[in-house]
């Protein structure tokens, strides 16, 4: 996915690329930077309401669910991620995904 048209500041992404195979979600920012998150990291910090009320939050996820089936762009502020088990409901930021990368997410 290539996100040429949205202005470039450094918590942006220039790119996006779902590499099915590894399981990985490659992010090649606005700054230089590349970052890979495996799609299980995505799916143990999903931080909708249903994760946080469960208090799921940096549990391990379901081996079943990690798979990433579809991202959807939200604006210009972050992706939706739909899971092979059909779990959807989360919102992530540029800048949570950028934590998630850096293993900087403080679960409370």
């Amino acid at each position: 996915m290539n996100l040429a048209q949205y202005p470039a500041d450094k918590e942006s992404p220039r790119q996006l690329l779902v590499h099915t195979a590894s399981q990985q979600l490659q992010i090649d920012w606005h700054d230089g930077e590349r970052t890979l998150i495996d799609f299980a990291m995505l799916r143990r910090y999903c931080a909708c309401a249903w994760c946080r009320k469960a208090g799921l939050i940096g549990h391990p996820p379901p081996e079943n669910g990690t798979n990433i089936q579809h991202v959807n762009l939200v604006g210009d502020a972050g992706l939706q991620f739909i899971f092979a088990d059909g779990h959807n409901k989360g919102f992530y930021s540029w800048d949570y995904l950028q934590r998630i990368a850096r293993n900087e997410v403080t679960v409370s």
